[in-house]
């Protein structure tokens, strides 16, 4: 979006309706059409494509979160530190964070 649009919030309604409904026409054309008609090598890749895309999940704590939170809890599973005393130090910056999403949901008018 151009940091210059007019009204920034209502450009931001219509990138996401196009977004939304580029999911659920154009994701689903582009697997039927390409993936499974001209790349798939075979019947069984063409079930594998369906078993994969039925199972494909985003979790927004892991978008949202993902550098702050998670990259801090990562590289204490990787140390195999002590993920209690990560949380205790870290409490008060990880509660601003989940404060600061919770608070920014419905603000658009």
């Amino acid at each position: 979006m151009p940091s210059n649009a007019p009204n920034p919030e209502r450009t931001g309604i219509i990138l996401e309706a196009l977004a939304a409904e580029s999911r659920n026409t154009v994701i689903p054309a582009y697997k039927e059409t390409c993936l499974k008609t001209k790349f798939a090598r075979d019947d069984e890749s063409l079930g594998m494509l369906d078993i994969i895309f039925d199972n494909v999940v985003v979790d927004l704590g892991t978008i949202v979160f993902w550098e702050s939170i998670r990259n801090t809890l990562i590289e204490e599973a990787r140390k195999k530190g002590n993920f209690v005393s990560v949380v205790e130090k870290q409490y008060a910056k990880f509660e601003k964070l989940v404060n600061e999403v919770n608070n920014s949901v419905g603000k658009i008018d």
